[in-house]
């Protein structure tokens, strides 16, 4: 059994729908599927069923329910289906409307690592531009990572597997390839961080390592998406 659920970006109550679809997709085998009508394979469903509103609830290709479904409501269009033993996230991740655990981590992260960034233009004196003599090159090279690694680095890991999924219509690896790389980009980040600034050289290197490893991590769950045919 498959559900497609159609969705738009302007749509106020379709991130409702979703999370109503994947609260029952957590209970039920079934196969679900959410597709933006502004994309292409959207645009396709569209076209074919004559829909003109969304959200729109499709079962087995069959329109079911257009608008926000109630939890009975849900349930009801797939009692068919048999019930989930696991957890329906576990080992990948399906395209997805509203933002993830994963990716929401890392775009917050971003965030905070770009606060952390312009506190150091104040304190470094480069805002006033009368750079402070206490901090030595080793140290200014290790702050300034907090932006070019922990700014620009999460910003894009967490963007990119919030939309690649969606773009590609392949589903991301998550488990504990995911939790490698969260824990490796963190942890690498401070380590080197630490290092450079206490001029800690061994202690800088371990963590470039684990940045390193972080990104490779990284690329192993994003390569896939991009490599593959589109499904659209």
């Amino acid at each position: 059994m498959k559900v497609t659920l159609l969705v738009s970006e302007w749509c106020s109550v379709c991130p409702a729908a979703e999370r109503m679809w994947r609260q029952v997709h957590e209970e039920k085998a079934f196969d679900l599927e959410v597709l933006d009508v502004g994309q292409p394979e959207g645009r396709k469903v569209i076209a074919e069923k004559l829909i003109k509103t969304v959200p729109a609830s499709l079962v087995d290709g069959e329109l079911k329910k257009v608008g926000v479904p109630s939890g009975e409501e849900a349930r009801e269009l797939v009692a068919e289906a048999p019930d989930r033993e696991g957890s329906a996230s576990e080992g990948q991740a399906a395209a997805t409307m509203t933002m993830r655990r994963g990716p929401r981590h890392l775009v917050r992260a971003a965030a905070v690592y770009l606060a952390l960034a312009g506190a150091m233009l104040v304190v470094s004196g480069d805002l006033w531009g009368r750079p402070v003599t206490w901090l030595s090159p080793e140290a200014a090279i290790g702050l300034f990572h907090i932006f070019t690694y922990g700014f620009i680095a999460f910003m894009i890991f967490g963007v990119a597997e919030h939309m690649l999924p969606r773009f590609t219509g392949h589903p991301i690896r998550t488990g504990w390839l995911q939790g490698a790389q969260l824990g490796l980009l963190q942890g690498g980040l401070w380590l080197f961080v630490i290092g450079r600034v206490l001029a800690w050289t061994s202690l800088a290197g371990v963590g470039a390592a684990l940045m390193w490893l972080g990104m490779v991590a990284a690329v192993a769950r994003l390569m896939p998406l991009v490599w593959r045919p589109s499904t659209a």
